[in-house]
């Protein structure tokens, strides 16, 4: 069986706006999709377009604002030293449901979206503290 690794990059520059000392004004963090069904899994793809968050900041928090992008990466076949770019193919948006008190990352087009598609997220320290 081939080994895929993934292909190590220098980390992404700060997301959104930025503190007068240049420090983020966000809590960053990376979001990963994984294929299912199940209500109970975080990260989840739901009817095939969309994947929930999981983050103590953003469940229950209807008022977080966010700065989502589309991470692509790189993984590596050893064996055939082929290359295969993952990553989300369309536009996304962010939408807040009540139902759940979550937040889920969707294709605009309503697309399928892959499994193993990377995301990075910011959510608005500003919003945080008006808490």
């Amino acid at each position: 069986m081939p080994t895929i690794t993934d292909a190590v990059f220098p980390p992404r520059p700060p997301v959104g706006p930025l503190k007068p000392s240049g420090e983020p004004l966000s809590l960053q963090f990376r979001h990963r999709t994984v294929d299912g069904i199940s209500e109970e899994l975080d990260n989840v793809i739901f009817p095939g377009y969309w994947t929930r968050l999981d983050h103590p900041e953003l469940n229950d928090n209807p008022a977080a604002i966010l700065t989502v992008t589309t991470v692509g990466r790189i993984e590596i076949n050893e064996q055939t030293r082929t290359a295969t770019l993952i990553q989300n193919a369309y536009p996304v948006g962010v939408l807040y449901r009540e139902a759940d008190a979550r937040w889920y990352i969707y294709n605009l087009a309503l697309e399928a979206m892959a499994t193993d598609v990377d995301f990075h997220v910011a959510i608005n320290e500003e919003v945080r503290a008006a808490q």
